[in-house]
């Protein structure tokens, strides 16, 4: 049984199973889990606030971040930063927007040839493009048209946890 295998565990790693406070409970020595699924909502998280348990919750998926207490941004095992989750994005220094167009495949090749373009990456049903002060949304919405592009759409954006690692990464790489 689940309490039969770690009932004498400091540390324990699940997946997607179900591990409750009833299953905590008889686990006296436990101080820390990691969660190496997507999600967390199986582990019983008010039991483990209450009783100093610390959950570690192993994840690509960037936007679970925003549900954990701190996060940890590692690449080439090198930590890049360690923060809350509003830390990290209060620390964003960038300005940022999300772009899209009537064709978007193309819209990535031609914003990498924009003067005043640092970065452009996917980001769902658009780019996040990251912008040097001298261009503003409607340079861009211009240069873009000139290049035949329909339905230009150009907005100021929050940054995201994963812009925030795209940022690090840029630094991280260069540095």
């Amino acid at each position: 049984s689940l309490i039969e295998r770690s009932k004498d565990a400091d540390i324990v790693v699940v997946s997607n199973i179900k591990y409750p406070a009833a299953v905590m409970q008889e686990c006296p020595n436990l101080k820390y889990i990691c969660v190496a699924f997507t999600g967390y909502d199986h582990v019983d998280m008010a039991y483990c606030r209450e009783h100093g348990i610390t959950v570690v919750v192993s994840t690509p998926y960037m936007d679970e971040a925003m549900q954990c207490d701190r996060i940890a941004l590692i690449q080439d095992g090198a930590f890049m930063r360690i923060d809350t989750p509003q830390g990290i994005i209060a620390a964003y220094d960038r300005t940022l927007w999300a772009v899209s167009s009537n064709d978007m495949h193309r819209l990535l090749h031609d914003l990498r040839e924009c003067r005043g373009i640092d970065t452009a990456f996917s980001f769902g049903e658009s780019l996040h493009v990251t912008v040097g002060a001298e261009l503003a949304p409607a340079d861009l919405e211009a240069f873009l048209t000139g290049r035949g592009h329909g339905a230009v759409q150009v907005e100021p954006v929050e940054a995201s946890i994963e812009d925030c690692f795209m940022a690090l990464m840029q630094t991280h790489i260069e540095s």
